[in-house]
């Protein structure tokens, strides 16, 4: 007379074996490579250009330092169309380890009115750059003085 294994008991077997194995699957498992936390610090984070006047280019810097342990690759994104970014031309930057960057921002105003824009600093989790500014159309202001003793009356 052969003798087989209790079904129900190789079925229960079965069924906890296939459970652990599940569990394991999904346990969650740290990286090979841990991800390194980005820091960086903007100075100043408001870029005030002031009054000027129009078609008149402003210029203003911001220092940005890589404070992480790991390399930042910097790009920059804005919707102001008066706003150029010189560095932007070598975008995207990597600025290493510990590093700085210096970020000059030009400013040409084409219209009258409050400037109120954001310069995001793509690549990490600093910014934005906040820029403000008020330019007038005034011609006193380029320095030009109206001649009145030519205007015949």
């Amino acid at each position: 007379m052969k003798h087989y294994p209790n079904p129900k008991i190789f079925l229960i077997t079965s069924v906890v074996v296939l459970v652990g194995l599940q569990i394991a699957a999904c346990e969650k498992k740290p990286p090979l490579t841990p991800e390194l936390e980005v820091l960086c610090s903007i100075d100043p984070s408001t870029l005030n250009f002031g009054t000027t006047t129009i078609f008149t280019p402003v210029t203003r810097t911001v220092t940005f330092e890589n404070t992480s342990e790991a390399p930042i690759e910097l790009g920059f994104s804005y919707t102001c169309q008066e706003i150029s970014i010189e560095e932007e031309a070598n975008s995207p930057l990597i600025v290493g380890p510990g590093q700085s960057q210096i970020i000059t921002v030009t400013y040409t105003p084409e219209q009258s009115g409050p400037l109120d824009c954001a310069i995001e600093l793509t690549g990490t989790s600093c910014g934005p750059i906040l820029c403000t500014g008020n330019p007038v159309n005034n011609i006193f202001l380029r320095g030009i003085s109206p001649n009145f003793a030519s205007l015949s009356f």
